[in-house]
């Protein structure tokens, strides 16, 4: 069983970390950070993804095996997943241009980071807590130091927080995976559009002086990943880990039967994923710009 479980893990590190090796040609011809003229490169760059399709379909064909092949991983939510609008992650990230977005560093393949992912649906389900417990701003921050100190604590709670999520001494149970465009977003090459923001007042924000109209705008020309590009989502669940924790837990709190419950609901209920998905990715959006509705995805 441990040398099972030793081949699944080193598949799903795999997984994680997969990178396919650079296509010379891609490299060459993208050449993104020599353009001087930002508003120019996402025709650009989406010629070049409309000549290299089937190098990036076997990528993403390749890690979706991967997927297949996990057993002591279950896989609790696979979901394809499509951008309701423009999408940038990474927009404050170091770049050569003002703005910066989150590409895979070979292939130049638009992403979202499981640490993104994970961010996302923790605070989801640390929000729909704290309001379902009508706590107090006091209470609220008791509860979130909570969630960081070990494991044995009677408040369900936390430990199924603590479980799915992990604590600083703890990994959790959940595991999630960068999301890769699927196959078919390559079939027309068009995955960029370009954005623009406007500063009126520059002199405001950078010198204190009075914002008036008689200012000049200073456009910023960002990368965007248009509306129609669908995802593949998948999240497993630790099936090793969590027969482990079940049997620390057996020695430091009196019962375990309610968090067992708990935990199978989200190993084995499709309705609490779909509600938690389209919550995380329809409703509160991932990346840069959320509130004006940027990131947000149809649940397909």
């Amino acid at each position: 069983m441990y040398l099972n479980y030793h081949k699944e893990m080193s598949n799903i590190n795999i997984f994680l970390k997969f990178r396919e090796l650079p296509n010379t040609k891609l490299c060459e011809k993208l050449d993104i950070y020599r353009s001087k003229d930002i508003s120019k490169l996402a025709e650009k760059m989406n010629k070049i993804f409309s000549q290299q399709k089937q190098m990036l379909k076997k990528i993403i064909s390749y890690r979706q095996s991967l997927v297949e092949e996990l057993n002591y991983y279950k896989n609790v939510c696979s979901k394809t997943i499509e951008t309701n609008q423009r999408m940038v992650i990474g927009l404050g990230d170091e770049s050569v241009f003002e703005v910066s977005i989150t590409l895979d560093h070979l292939t130049g393949v638009p992403f979202i980071p499981a640490s993104s992912l994970k961010g996302l649906f923790k605070a989801v389900i640390f929000t729909q807590k704290i309001e379902n417990r009508e706590l107090s701003e006091s209470e609220i921050v008791s509860f979130q130091k909570k969630l960081e100190e070990d494991l044995n604590s009677e408040d369900t709670d936390v430990l199924e927080m603590q479980i799915l999520f992990g604590t600083q001494h703890l990994k959790g149970c959940l595991i999630f995976t960068d999301t890769y465009p699927s196959h078919d977003s390559f079939e027309n090459g068009n995955i960029f559009e370009i954005d623009i923001t406007n500063c009126h007042y520059m002199s405001y924000y950078t010198e204190g002086k009075i914002p008036g109209d008689w200012e000049n705008p200073n456009p910023v020309f960002f990368i965007t990943v248009r509306k129609g590009i669908k995802f593949k989502l998948d999240i497993f669940f630790d099936l090793n880990r969590w027969n482990n924790i079940k049997e620390y837990l057996k020695t430091r709190i009196n019962s375990i039967d309610k968090i067992e419950k708990t935990i199978d609901k989200w190993m084995n209920q499709k309705e609490i994923w779909d509600t938690l998905v389209y919550e995380a990715l329809s409703v509160y959006g991932i990346g840069a710009k959320t509130r004006l509705g940027y990131g947000t995805f149809k649940i397909l």
